[in-house]
């Protein structure tokens, strides 16, 4: 999993909109980020991009799974399964360890990125349910601080 360049991030002031785009040479992958109307006095661009940028890793990984790993590994097993229904096939020769080899790489790879577009998921989603909590607490605290100095109501 390579990347050919650095991710390239763009923030829009206006819109408070992240936006993060991965190359992998061939295909571009797009993350955008954009504040919640009720976060508006919270947006930053530090969050935007942390969210933009997993986001596009996302697209990334399904793009791999999906396009790549995933019609290799049936092309593997297709080619397995049909040489061990040969006369001639031959369990321990060069071209069968070759293939057996190949094919166990991909599955690995495949396992490898499922696992790492579900712990991007599961980050994403911590993550922004952290910022949730903590804007909450930011929020509470401003509340605290106007009301502090003011008559109580009777």
């Amino acid at each position: 999993l390579d990347m050919k360049q650095e991710p390239k991030f763009y923030w829009d002031d206006t819109t408070k909109t992240a936006t993060c785009i991965l190359a992998d040479g061939n295909n571009i992958f797009t993350g955008i980020a954009s504040v919640h109307p009720d976060d508006m006095d919270m947006a930053n661009e530090k969050t935007g991009y942390q969210i933009a940028l997993w986001r596009a890793e996302i697209k990334y990984y399904t793009h791999i799974r999906d396009n790549e790993l995933k019609p290799a590994f049936k092309a593997l097993k297709k080619v397995m399964d049909e040489m061990k229904y040969s006369k001639k096939f031959n369990p321990k020769s060069y071209e069968n360890r070759a293939l057996q080899r190949n094919f166990y790489q991909v599955e690995s790879d495949l396992d490898t990125i499922r696992y790492m577009l579900a712990n991007t998921k599961q980050r994403l989603k911590e993550y922004i349910s952290e910022k949730e909590k903590f804007y909450q607490k930011i929020r509470a605290n401003r509340t605290k601080k106007d009301n502090v100095g003011q008559k109580p109501s009777i």
